[in-house]
């Protein structure tokens, strides 16, 4: 009983870090990138849109 247990409770603490170490990276370097470039792109857009404003 004792044994399952153990086997049970090393599967949990080896298979959870590897997942969550091995997911989060790659949610935040799916995601990251997207958000930055969001960003970034608003800002462009408005400001473009502002020096266009402007120009007339």
């Amino acid at each position: 009983m004792l044994s399952i247990i153990g086997v049970i409770s090393s599967v949990v603490l080896g298979v959870i870090p590897s997942i969550v170490l091995g997911v989060v990276p790659c949610i935040i370097l799916g995601v990251f990138p997207y958000v930055i470039l969001d960003i970034v792109y608003d800002d462009i857009v408005v400001r473009n849109e502002f020096w266009i404003e402007e120009m007339d």
